[in-house]
């Protein structure tokens, strides 16, 4: 059973990896259309004034008020209260805005539409999982510095979201404090490890903390571990295409570089 709740949780993490590559629900629609349908209407007409005020407010931060709808359809197919379901969207309009926030204020939140949609959708689901602003921050920034300010929006946010994913996973369970999810995260964005590998640390984790290993101990080891497999698969492919290896070092014929005579070198600022 623990490693099905693992492999669940490990699934999370690759989904997260993808998320950006992955248009929004087919079946969600713009506030509107929502409330036009009668039994929506029926239910949650009161919620009208706010519902669209909620949707400008979206637009106005360049998000596509889907977002929204989607939230929306999740309520009423569990019969939420209206009472409850406002209550619910003014805490997820809190989510955006920060997330909006933490996003623009590092040139983050991407000009297309539909990427900042998802980027703050994502980011709303981190938070309502139990993650704060500080968290939020603080692995944007690690992951800017891993990848580098001229590195693509998108991934520089799936690189710090597949991070917090697996903090999400481990926290589940073991209930870290902030300095171990932070430990956690920012270590994986750091780390020479593939978004796609973040989830595979969470069996290794769960072993080594089972076996009375600290929460930080089990990381690094996990961490650790998987780096070296992935180094180690690296000097095995390259010992095995010495050929490869070989021509990489060489200069392209007729380009070759004459270190002895001045002529030949570029003159410093020409091209």
């Amino acid at each position: 059973m623990r490693r099905q709740v693992t492999r669940r949780s490990a699934g999370l993490a690759l989904a997260l990896v993808v998320f950006f590559a992955i248009p929004a629900a087919a079946s969600a629609q713009a506030v509107d259309a929502w409330l036009a349908k009668a039994a929506n209407a029926k239910t949650y007409g009161a919620l009208a004034e706010d519902l669209k005020e909620f949707a400008a407010e979206l637009k106005m931060l360049s998000l596509d008020d889907k977002i929204l709808a989607t939230r929306l359809e999740e309520a009423a197919k569990k019969k939420v209260s209206p009472k409850l379901l406002l209550a619910t969207l003014e805490e997820d309009m809190d989510r955006y805005r920060l997330a909006v926030r933490e996003l623009r204020s590092r040139d983050l939140l991407s000009s297309n539409k539909r990427e900042a949609t998802s980027m703050v959708e994502e980011a709303a689901i981190l938070l309502r999982a139990g993650l704060d602003q500080q968290e939020l921050g603080a692995v944007l920034d690690a992951s800017l510095e891993k990848l580098g300010a001229k590195a693509k929006q998108t991934d520089v946010v799936a690189r710090a979201f597949s991070a917090l994913s697996v903090v999400v996973s481990v926290n589940s369970k073991y209930r870290l404090d902030e300095d171990e999810r932070l430990l956690v995260a920012e270590s994986l964005v750091a780390s020479d490890l593939s978004e796609k590998k973040f989830g595979s640390i969470l069996d290794s984790i769960e072993d080594l903390i089972d076996e009375g290993a600290s929460i930080e101990t089990a990381f690094e080891e996990a961490l650790s571990t998987l780096e070296k497999g992935k180094n180690d698969a690296a000097k095995s492919e390259k010992s095995n295409n010495p050929e490869k290896n070989d021509k990489s070092d060489k200069e392209p014929p007729g380009q070759e570089f004459d270190r002895g005579n001045p002529q030949n070198q570029d003159t410093p600022g020409k091209k």
